[in-house]
Order: C-alpha cells, then sequence, then structure tokens
C-alpha cells in the first residue's frame, strides 16, 4: 500500500497539540496504561476528518486537494501513516487506546532537542461503528488535571482535580480516569473526528 504520504506530525490529534502550550493537561512522565490495558477497540483503517460541517468537499478527490480546512489524517492498524499537518512536534504515530469507560488515548510525545519525554492524554467516545465493529467516528476531548479558577486581569490558576499534584501529574490510573469524565465539555464543543474513505491500494 502507498499512500503517497510522509508521516510527520499527528493531523488527527491537531486539538491535542494545540493544547500543550496550556497548563491545565494531564500529563505523566510515564506510561499510566500497560499493554495488559490497552482496548481492542481497531478505528477504520483509511481517511480520517475533523468533522466541520462548514468544511465542505469531495472525499473521493485527492487528499491534497481538499480545502485546508479539512484537517485529515490516515490511519492503519491504529496506526497514523500520514496526514496534512506538519511540524507539530515528535507524538508517536501509533495510537495507544486504553480500555474502560471512557476509552483514554495515551499519546507518548517524544523528546525533541533539549525537552524531556512526556506522556498526554484524550478521552474518546465511539460514535459510529462499521459492520466489523471497527470505529468510524468519535468525539475527543482533552483530559484536564484541574478546574480553572479564573483570577483578575483574565489569569486563572488550575485547582488540582483529586489525585492530581500542582504539575498536573496523576497518581493513579483511577485519578486519571476520573479527570476524563470531569473534563468532558457540553456535546456541542467536543472535537469530533469521522472516517471518509479507504486508502487506495
Amino acid at each position: 500500500m502507498n499512500t503517497g504520504m510522509k508521516s510527520s506530525a499527528r493531523g488527527l490529534l491537531l486539538p491535542i497539540l494545540l493544547a500543550l502550550g496550556a497548563c491545565n493537561m494531564a500529563i505523566s512522565d510515564q506510561p499510566m496504561f500497560s499493554d495488559a490495558q490497552r482496548s481492542s477497540v481497531q478505528l477504520r483503517d483509511g481517511y480520517w476528518v475533523m468533522d466541520d460541517r462548514e468544511c465542505r468537499f469531495d472525499a473521493a478527490q485527492r487528499a491534497e486537494a481538499w480545502p485546508e480546512c479539512a484537517d485529515w489524517a490516515v490511519i492503519v492498524g491504529n496506526r497514523i501513516v500520514g496526514e496534512r499537518v506538519k511540524d507539530l512536534g515528535g507524538v508517536d504515530p501509533a495510537l495507544f487506546i486504553a480500555d474502560g469507560k471512557p476509552l483514554i488515548l495515551q499519546m507518548h510525545s517524544k523528546p525533541q532537542k533539549g525537552e524531556e519525554s512526556f506522556y498526554h492524554f484524550a478521552a474518546i467516545e465511539p460514535a459510529a461503528t462499521d459492520a466489523d465493529g471497527r470505529v468510524g467516528a468519535f468525539a475527543l476531548w482533552i483530559v484536564k488535571c484541574g478546574v480553572e479558577e479564573r483570577k483578575p486581569r483574565g489569569s486563572a490558576k488550575v485547582k488540582p482535580y483529586p489525585g492530581f499534584n500542582a504539575e498536573c501529574r496523576p497518581v493513579s490510573v483511577e485519578a486519571l480516569r476520573a479527570a476524563a469524565i470531569a473534563s468532558r465539555p457540553q456535546s456541542d464543543e467536543l472535537n469530533r473526528l469521522k472516517w471518509v474513505r479507504a486508502v487506495a491500494r
């Protein structure tokens, strides 16, 4: 199979990567989930896009011809093998989805020059599956580490959720999952992604 694309930053994870500069995001120096906790959930192989009703395009065309509003990625075997967005960082292209409710996507940011490796997390809610049980659409949101308390002049301070320290590190999987549930925004504020077509072989 040839997608005609090189793998670099993860376009599918754009909403997560754009939040990396935020102070209110759960992070860990070590993985919180082991291989034994990996979910059997499989995403459909093919092209995925951010679900934006205002972004109209012909999915049958080459992805490179899609408009700029169509943030896309190619996923094969729960691994991102191509995407539109470039140079957003060294996130591992293998999508590690941890079992449980909600499902949690554990992302590994590989060390860049002068930086340390760390893990960050997003919660996933499958919204559609095909006849083989593979997920064809899902909602996604960042797992926060606490509640933002607004201060004068627009500044904000994060009050950590139970089981988190002041550096946004969870002390347990249970604390992380509880934070994922507490972090869920209103339905109209969720990031939604959907499968649009298979990869030509």
